[in-house]
């Protein structure tokens, strides 16, 4: 894994990069700008959720076609026909 490190020495503050094992219990490092020691930081991770399925597209699907759901029943509206009543999908 990656893990940021900041220099701790506030004339520095470097911040850089390191792959080390999840299982490295170490949570310091030397800085390379000034030999100083720095510190892991929290960071977020680097993994992307991709493909169907996860909460972001399927929400986004869902709103897009109740966009266009909406769009439809105005345009029918619109036309002096019937709007038809809609289902939703449980």
């Amino acid at each position: 894994m990656r893990y940021d490190y900041k220099c701790t020495n506030e004339v520095c503050a470097h911040i850089f990069e390191l792959i080390q094992r999840i299982t490295d219990t170490n949570t310091q490092s030397q800085c390379p700008n000034c030999d100083a020691v720095a510190t892991r930081q929290i960071s977020a991770p680097e993994f992307i959720l991709k493909g169907e399925g996860w909460p972001g597209k399927t929400l986004k699907r869902m709103e897009e076609k109740d966009r266009v759901e909406q769009k439809y029943q105005e345009y029918l509206a619109k036309e002096g026909q019937t709007p038809i009543p809609l289902k939703k999908e449980e």
